[in-house]
């Protein structure tokens, strides 16, 4: 029988401007919300388990059940270990190694405004690429940003792996402000739904920033069963969550004046 709320949020562009921490509303919201104990809710990020405590502090883990850390395949449910996978065993070194040539080779072609180190960076769940390089500063991240929004640098690489890989059982999708996660197929977002049990939930929402079908949100945004919300900000999602908390206090107000 279902008989709790589930908020499910990606981080980045989400809970929290890309790599950064959660603002002090969106602390205090998500408290407020766990305090009132009509939902229940849990983070699916494709970053590393340690960023995303970062990110949302270690103090607030305890607000969410699970924690899946990339995709998902890291995850941690009430602050500890509940699940791990590994890229290793899925897709093996071969093929592996064959993709990140790829990437480096493709990356080396590119005709892009600057490239700095750390272009693949080994995940436990993914690949995660970046043309412009993971060692740029915030200031040439928000410059590729706005130059991949002209110039659609990650769609056409996404096009290319799948041209190149999807015979081998490979996908590539949006991921983060600059980045691409390539992974064994089935190891996006909605690997998670193995683990939530939404069967047991009587309504569930789902908040992400990267939700067309290139993007790493889709799976879980796109589901039968979900309300996706595609966001453009943490500050769009702080606008819905006072939507949905006021919504929830009106229905509590309503079912009193009839008692």
């Amino acid at each position: 029988m279902r008989s709790m709320k589930l908020l499910l949020f990606d981080v980045d562009g989400t809970l929290a401007k890309s790599t950064l921490q959660l603002s002090k509303e969106m602390k205090d919201k998500l408290v407020e919300i766990h305090e009132g104990g009509e939902y229940e809710m849990s983070i699916v990020g494709g970053g590393t388990y340690e960023h995303i405590i970062y990110q949302i502090g270690k103090e607030n883990e305890k607000l969410f059940t699970y924690i899946f850390s990339e995709n998902g395949l890291v995850t941690y449910k009430n602050g500890e270990l509940f699940h791990k996978n590994d890229i290793r065993k899925q897709m093996g070194e071969e093929l592996i190694t064959k993709v990140i040539n790829f990437t480096l080779r493709y990356i080396a072609n590119l005709d892009i405004p600057c490239k700095r180190g750390s272009f693949v960076r080994f995940r436990t769940g993914m690949m995660y690429v970046t043309s412009v390089g993971g060692d740029c500063s915030k200031q040439e991240r928000a410059d590729f940003a706005e130059y991949d929004l002209i110039h659609n640098v990650r769609s056409k690489m996404i096009k290319a792996y799948m041209d190149e890989f999807e015979k081998d059982g490979v996908v590539a999708l949006m991921g983060g402000q600059i980045g691409v996660g390539v992974h064994p197929n089935g190891w996006d977002k909605s690997y998670i739904l193995k683990m939530a049990n939404i069967e047991k939930y009587e309504d569930i929402h789902f908040f992400g920033d990267r939700c067309t079908p290139t993007g790493n949100d889709y799976p879980l945004y796109s589901h039968k069963d979900i309300n996706g919300h595609f966001v453009k900000s943490p500050e769009c999602t702080l606008k819905i969550l006072n939507e949905l908390t006021l919504k929830h206090d009106q229905e509590s107000i309503q079912l009193q004046n009839k008692l």
